[in-house]
């Protein structure tokens, strides 16, 4: 099992960066917060000018993972105004199809001078290529007063990627060995096609071939190569093994291969790459 550091944000700076947020409304970072984890700033958001700010991450790629964590602090108030009730900081998260609401930190509760933090195992419906995060806050609508005020710092979201290649396999150590590509591995409901030619795990053109056009030009692209050579993609060795005494990792079992299944459909793949040996 390993983890990683998917998303982070320590806003460290007073803009917003927009390779991590792409959509901001009214949410704003400055220093008000009182004491923040990681000084000098967090993030702000209140009930100015709206009624309510937001904010939403970047889509984020959480398929290859088995679990994930959202870690956060927040403050309320701080060294702005205190929200009421029903002035809440609510944290939602995007299952495919629609925003979730996941935590909601209540407006009725006490002023707070120092942040405190809050962990949450993500549900498993997060666990998807389209996962989004968003932050909002709700309150008393003013274009003139800076009502409701909550604060956001050092938030992360780390996921855990189990061993997707089964252990017991005799090119076990091979998969470990090239960095544990995830794409010889089954997607969910045994969908995966890697060993049967398909570099990508992708239908190509109208005709819905799984095997065509783009993995030949990666088994091109890695003929002949070795783990250490550049340019080599793992994706393109179908046969899980190193051909030559050389380690020629694409070589001539991965092209027959790729022509035994040439321009076929899902339907004439057995697919649920790896298969059992």
């Amino acid at each position: 099992m390993r983890f990683y550091l998917v998303f982070e944000d320590s806003f460290q700076s007073t803009t917003i960066d927009p390779n991590k947020w792409t959509v901001v409304d009214g949410v704003t970072v400055d220093d008000v917060g009182m004491g923040e984890p990681s000084p000098d700033y967090s993030l702000r958001l209140n009930a100015h000018p709206s009624g309510g700010d937001s904010i939403e991450s970047k889509v984020i790629d959480l398929s290859p993972y088995s679990q994930a964590t959202l870690t956060y602090y927040y403050q309320q108030t701080g060294g702005g105004n205190s929200p009421e009730a029903e002035d809440d900081l609510i944290i939602d998260y995007n299952d495919g199809l629609q925003w979730v609401e996941l935590a909601r930190h209540a407006g009725d509760g006490p002023d707070m001078t120092i942040y405190e933090n809050n962990t949450i195992d993500l549900p498993a419906d997060v666990l998807h290529a389209g996962f989004g995060l968003r932050i909002r806050s709700i309150g008393s609508r003013s274009s003139v007063y800076v009502f409701d005020d909550w604060f956001v710092d050092d938030l992360k979201i780390q996921s855990v990627k189990s061993d997707c290649f089964p252990s017991t396999y005799s090119t076990y150590s091979d998969w470990v060995a090239l960095g544990r590509p995830i794409c010889w591995c089954a997607k969910p409901k045994g969908s995966g096609y890697q060993c049967d030619g398909d570099a990508e795990n992708v239908a190509q053109e109208a005709a819905a071939h799984q095997v065509y056009i783009n993995d030949l030009v990666c088994v091109i692209e890695s003929w002949k190569k070795t783990v250490t050579d550049a340019g080599f993609n793992a994706c393109c060795d179908f046969d899980h093994r190193a051909e030559t005494v050389a380690g020629h990792r694409v070589y001539i079992n991965d092209l027959n291969i790729l022509i035994t299944n040439w321009k076929k459909t899902s339907a004439e793949l057995p697919g649920n790459c790896p298969r059992p040996e």
